[in-house]
């Protein structure tokens, strides 16, 4: 499988650049057209949320190709699971587009955002990070699929531990990611909540409880993503441990070499947990629920 990251350095760059100027321009667009919306502009809490908008965007620049390639190289599994990847998808768009209308529907209308056109603004925002997000859910998805049909033939062995091996870097750097940008959009929501507040709104028409809910529902979403593929990929090496190095009786006479193979292949496939593995994953699930957090402490 070709590597995750493979995108020229100077390539990158330029997409991140010309993603933060972009973001930058829209947020500032006819920033000056009202009185209430130049006062939101001047504080310092915008300029915080402007940066991070704009960080934001860069990111999910950078990271668009490489999540695309990725789901390119793993199309062929499309087929084999097309219904219930096709099903997972759209329960995604619903679940991930629910929490955007909480803050127009029971807060803050349309017309009641200090920033001129700020639902337009958001929603390019909004659209970006979906789409973005979408092609790591899928990605993951595919990831599953692809691990049903390893180590079935024993002629296929060498090359389906090989593939293993990026299906898990592939489901890793699909987490991150997910976790990353989900997160990232926490913090936003948190410095635009702070912002709101600097120009006079009051606490109770943009709650610091609805950023923390933000992030805990993210974090579940991302956890119900997740530990699916996390269950289909320990299954799949397990049962290729299981294949190769079975169990034998502790009187055998070769218990202790066959115990010091299943140890070493099982290092090789990780499914020992080490804890750095643990604490990546884990903070990437987590990332939405400490983004939240962390606004509503600075906030």
């Amino acid at each position: 499988m070709p590597p995750f990251f493979r995108e020229k350095i100077h390539t990158t760059w330029l997409m991140a650049l010309g993603a933060v100027v972009f973001a930058i321009g829209v947020v500032l667009y006819d920033v000056d057209s009202t009185p209430q919306s130049e006062r939101f502009s001047g504080t310092p809490a915008f300029v915080v949320w402007v940066f991070l908008m704009a960080t934001q965007a860069g990111v999910l620049a950078v990271v668009f190709l490489p999540l695309a390639k990725a789901a390119k190289a793993l199309e062929k599994h499309f087929i084999g699971g097309k219904l219930q990847m096709g099903v997972s998808a759209a329960a995604f768009a619903l679940f991930f587009s629910l929490p955007s209308a909480v803050p127009r529907s029971l807060f803050l209308s349309d017309g009641y955002w200090p920033l001129a056109h700020h639902s337009a603004k958001v929603l390019v925002f909004a659209v970006a990070a979906f789409l973005t997000s979408l092609l790591a859910v899928v990605g993951m998805l595919l990831v599953r699929s692809a691990t049903a049909g390893l180590f079935a033939d024993e002629g296929e062995t060498d090359g389906d531990l090989v593939r293993y091996l990026g299906l898990r870097d592939y489901a890793e750097n699909f987490l991150l990611i997910l976790g990353g940008m989900i997160g990232m959009a926490t913090l936003s929501l948190g410095a635009l909540r702070k912002a709101v507040l600097a120009v006079g709104y009051s606490v109770e028409a943009f709650p610091a409880v609805l950023v923390l809910a933000y992030g805990a529902y993210f974090t579940f979403l991302v956890a119900l993503i997740y530990l699916p593929v996390f269950a289909a990929l320990r299954e799949t090496g397990f049962r290729f441990l299981n294949q190769s190095y079975p169990f034998q009786s502790v009187t055998a006479s070769t218990w202790i070499e066959q115990c010091g193979k299943r140890q070493t292949l099982e290092k090789v496939l990780r499914l020992e947990g080490t804890a750095e593995q643990s604490l990546r994953s884990g903070l990437a699930i987590l990332a939405p629920l400490v983004g939240g957090g962390v606004s509503v402490l600075l906030g």
